[in-house]
């Protein structure tokens, strides 16, 4: 029965998501095939992020969604103003629908745990959205004097548990925080359109991946079991160092809103951007944390921003012109999102 359940989630994952450091398939396989809970490790050499590989593999042989998402983003470059571009003070935040979906949780568990790990997640999400993380104070307080045209961001969306009118059929209870514990096996889930929908579940060699602009079709972020949220896990949820401050899912988030790596293309030229206007040129990702005398393309590395690849600690950040630019994606493509929200908060 183990050995099925794990053949099922293997051709599950290897049907959505190719590596992005590996041409090899057979490596490709060795490399992300999930393990059982006792086999899986963390490894020195993980993967910090997915989501350039599983937008091509998404957009491979699909040339319907692969020209939508053309036209998506060719239309959103020609969008220059907002809500918000006039400075105007956030005083209702739009609310975005979440549901968290735990996959493949083999040994007993605890659902009430699961649900305030959820909740202690959403939290930081928002904090980290919001510019109210409690290391914010490292940018506004000294950082932010070595990059004097970057503005730290904040955001006027807020990310709610979904409480009522859920989908049938998944064991929730009217009133119930949408949160799942093994209903389905799968990053994709069409019951679950208008939310933005949380997949947690063992990724082995990748801590998260997400789709470069979701579509909120049942769609979502998918993130490694052992860097979700932060504090005591439950069962084998269970956050790890370096990756132990919820800040896996700050990065993929960013991703499902549009936003690219900072650096913007494949690490190997300086003539490539992540068509974010204040965020400086960088070659490729850090990791670690940096020192702030990291220089490349003729800049000091944003390092500390959510869409690099630094440890947990060291990320603090989004800047102004990507808060506008994750409003701008929301209020013009997941409109459905927004309306979802009067139905299920």
């Amino acid at each position: 029965m183990k050995t099925q359940f794990k053949n099922l989630i293997t051709a599950i994952v290897l049907g959505t998501l190719s590596y992005s450091c590996t041409e090899n398939v057979q490596e490709l396989e060795e490399q992300i095939a999930p393990v059982n809970s006792s086999e899986h490790h963390f490894q020195s050499d993980i993967s910090r992020c997915g989501s350039s590989a599983y937008m091509d593999r998404l957009l491979q042989g699909n040339p319907e969604k692969r020209m939508a998402v053309k036209e998506r983003n060719e239309h959103f470059k020609k969008i220059t103003l907002d809500r918000r571009q006039m400075e105007t003070p956030c005083t209702t935040p739009t609310a975005l629908p979440v549901a968290v979906h735990y996959m493949r949780i083999e040994k007993n568990y605890d659902k009430t745990c699961l649900v305030n790990l959820a909740k202690r997640q959403i939290q930081t999400l928002n904090d980290d959205f919001q510019g109210k993380n409690d290391d914010i104070g490292s940018w506004t307080d000294g950082t932010s004097l070595f990059f004097p045209a970057v503005k730290n961001g904040s955001v006027c969306f807020e990310f709610q548990i979904a409480t009522k009118n859920h989908p049938r059929g998944f064991d929730l209870e009217e009133g119930e925080p949408a949160i799942t514990v093994n209903q389905f096996y799968s990053n994709s889930v069409p019951e679950w359109k208008g939310y933005i929908n949380i997949y947690v579940t063992n990724l082995d060699s990748i801590l998260g991946f997400a789709p470069v602009g979701g579509f909120g079709d049942g769609d979502g972020v998918v993130i490694d079991d052992q860097a979700f949220s932060n504090g005591r896990g439950c069962a084998e949820v269970s956050a790890r160092s370096p990756y132990n401050g919820g800040r896996t899912l700050t990065h993929e988030m960013g991703h499902y809103l549009l936003l690219r790596h900072i650096w913007g293309g494949d690490g190997k030229t300086c003539n490539q951007d992540d068509d974010v206007a204040d965020t400086p040129s960088q070659l490729k990702s850090n990791g670690g944390c940096p020192s702030l005398r990291t220089v490349s393309c003729g800049t000091r590395d944003l390092h500390m921003n959510y869409m690099d690849y630094v440890n947990d600690a060291c990320m603090y950040m989004f800047t102004k012109g990507q808060e506008q630019r994750m409003e701008n994606f929301i209020s013009t493509y997941l409109k459905n999102v927004i309306q979802k929200a009067e139905e299920v908060l």
